[in-house]
């Protein structure tokens, strides 16, 4: 019978395709919006672990923006779905949306590519507009790499927007829409003004997450209270989107979002991703002390910068449902920090962790990078040695990534400058535990042997850590 039915359907949407039936669907949207499956280099096990499952936050504002104006949208997550790259004609086909936008970091832009060219295939005329880290890093690169139409830079909401209503209403002229990049009838490539970053985040609508089935993620309450990075990591792409200006909705706005996800979905585990959550300490205070006097039973976690942070923060956090910290110590060596634009000391970053520690905060993570430019054999392992010393001061997991340049960084912008050699240009392994760049410092086998002997003391920290909890 199910044989019968998907024959009968096939016929149905083959006479529809060819314009000899019709009928109502409800489920039709004017953009579809897109995030792409993870890497292939990953293993499907890791790839489902907690860190890699978390809504595709920013599709949902874009989301709502254009909905808020009118304009009908979806959302398809191929990677929550398990779905591959070409079965988005399927959804294309149920939506018949006019735009496909699909946002891509590095190592997720092959499967955007492969996503396009099915879609491509299916319909040629659709418009595909690109968004996200890489496509901000190298706009035309993503153009020449295939049949992109449109590359949106930064903040997607407004300019999203503006194209939206002048591809399906005609509003407006194309080059005046300012942050997209694209070809022209004469075969140029246009790079229009820069868009300035969003000053109101209150005036956005939460995002669209009734789109997503927000209880297929591990990370269900991912929200984001924050744009902008103010510091100038050398590897750190964070600005290609938000910039470095540093801006916040108001924390009765953040309050009311937090109100907003326990009442509507009930989540009470709240992950903060803000780039820089302590940025400005007055927020911070006012924030959990909000928490407090509305006696919101929250639990929650945030990426947090050592410099800013103190022991009467960290206390007020972990009142208010802190119970995991994130820092990014990024290296044991005050000179390399230096070099690669860190402006951080060790003895902050050692008080930082004794401070939340000394709060109660149960998990505080601490990311280290090795293969820096400035790096050499002795560094890393003062890096190394560094990092078990953090571990006695109350870090209880170091998280060891190796220098991976996203397209668009410093890092990646000036390698040659900096003896930075490119080892690969496969994307897909740009996923910081894969080795693409060698150094005039450290060649590929030594950076290999580094960070093995790296992720063997610190799972040796870890089984005993665990031991430790059976045992209690």
């Amino acid at each position: 019978m199910d044989e019968v039915v998907s024959d009968v359907l096939a016929i149905l949407q083959d006479l529809k395709a060819r314009k000899v039936i019709d009928w109502p669907r409800e489920d039709r949207c004017d953009v579809l919006l897109v995030a792409p499956p993870f890497p292939l280099t990953y293993d499907i096990a890791a790839a489902k672990a907690p860190e890699y499952s978390a809504p595709p936050i920013g599709l949902a504002y874009i989301a709502a923006f254009l909905r808020q104006a009118g304009i009908s949208v979806d959302i398809v997550d191929l990677h929550v779905s398990g779905t591959n790259s070409e079965e988005i004609v399927s959804f294309c086909r149920r939506k018949e949306p006019k735009i496909i936008g699909l946002t891509a970091n590095t190592p997720t832009y092959p499967n955007a590519l492969r996503t396009v060219l099915h879609i491509k295939a299916w319909n040629p005329g659709i418009t595909i507009v690109l968004g996200g880290v890489h496509a901000s890093g190298i706009p035309q690169n993503c153009l020449a790499d295939g049949p992109f139409d449109f590359v949106v830079l930064g903040e997607g909401e407004e300019t999203m927007l503006e194209l939206c209503r002048h591809l399906l209403g005609n509003e407006g002229r194309l080059q005046n829409i300012r942050g997209i990049v694209y070809i022209d009838s004469d075969g140029k490539c246009v790079n229009t003004i820069p868009r300035l970053p969003i000053a109101d985040l209150d005036r956005l609508p939460f995002p669209a997450r009734d789109l997503l089935n927000i209880q297929e993620y591990a990370k269900k309450g991912a929200i984001c209270t924050s744009r902008g990075c103010p510091n100038n990591c050398m590897f750190c792409s964070c600005n290609l989107i938000f910039g470095r200006q540093y801006r916040t909705p108001s924390v009765k706005r953040v309050i009311q979002e937090l109100v907003h996800l326990y009442d509507k979905y009930g989540i009470y585990e709240i992950d903060f991703n803000d780039d820089t959550f302590n940025w400005n300490p007055d927020r911070v205070f006012s924030l959990c002390n909000s928490i407090n006097d509305l006696k919101l039973k929250l639990r929650w976690s945030c990426f947090c910068r050592a410099a800013q942070m103190t022991p009467d923060m960290a206390v007020l956090m972990q009142r208010a449902g802190c119970g995991a910290v994130q820092f990014g110590v990024e290296s044991g060596s005050q000179d390399v920090l230096k070099s690669i634009g860190k402006n951080t000391g060790l003895r902050q970053i050692e008080d930082a962790v004794s401070a939340v520690s000394r709060a109660g905060i149960d998990e505080i993570v601490c990311g280290i990078i090795i293969g820096h430019p400035q790096d050499t054999q002795k560094s890393v392992e003062d890096t190394l040695d560094y990092a078990e010393h953090l571990l006695k001061l109350g870090a209880t997991r170091i998280m060891l990534s190796l220098l991976t340049p996203y397209p668009g960084t410093q890092a990646y912008n000036d390698a040659e400058r900096l003896g930075i050699r490119f080892l690969s240009h496969d994307w897909e392994k740009y996923i910081f535990s894969k080795i693409v760049m060698e150094t005039d410092n450290l060649s590929k086998e030594k950076v290999r042997s580094l960070y093995v002997n790296g992720l063997i003391r610190f799972l040796k920290h870890e089984k005993n850590r665990e031991r430790i909890w059976r045992s209690a």
